[in-house]
């Protein structure tokens, strides 16, 4: 099994518990601050909250099945198939549950962000069927690092708005 995999996995984990943390303290200083918070922004925040926690538990994932003595390659296929299935389907509830909170347009940068997001599940299909490398954690890693970075990134650029707007 190989360790550095794990490591990055739960240096992953801490991060993404971190950024829920972030994300906590930026809504109780938006409600401290006399705010309140329209629908989207309530949506959003509370999607950015699950999808970190999810992150942060599929990257104890490996881990978990390490514990089990299983093969390398297997817990690296099953972690795969794991998150390939699963994160399609969080992406399309997401995408409907902002449909049903928003007002506006979706921002065209969003859609680039769900494309790359369904890019990467893609690739830890291939990490489960061996297409190209041996299946290993580094596709893994990767993919809930982009999970991790997209929703930050979306997160990050409604801060703003978050804090400073009248809300609805």
């Amino acid at each position: 099994m190989d360790t550095s995999a794990l490591d990055y996995l739960l240096r992953l984990a801490a991060l993404a518990i971190a950024f829920v943390a972030f994300a906590t303290i930026v809504v109780t200083l938006r409600r401290g601050l006399g705010g309140d918070l329209s629908a989207l922004h309530m949506f959003l925040v509370r999607s950015y909250i699950e999808i970190q926690l999810v992150v942060a538990v599929l990257a104890l994932l490996p881990s978990l099945l390490n514990l089990f003595a299983l093969p390398g390659v297997l817990i690296w296929q099953i972690s795969s198939a794991v998150v390939g299935t699963l994160a399609p389907v969080v992406l399309v509830t997401f995408i409907r549950r902002r449909a049903r909170a928003e007002r506006y347009p979706t921002p065209a940068r969003e859609y680039v962000v769900w494309a790359l997001s369904l890019v990467a599940a893609a690739g830890l299909w291939l990490n489960v069927a061996g297409v190209g490398l041996r299946p290993s954690g580094g596709p893994y890693a990767v993919a809930l690092t982009w999970y991790l970075f997209s929703t930050g990134f979306v997160f990050l650029r409604g801060l703003g708005e978050l804090l400073f707007s009248k809300g609805a």
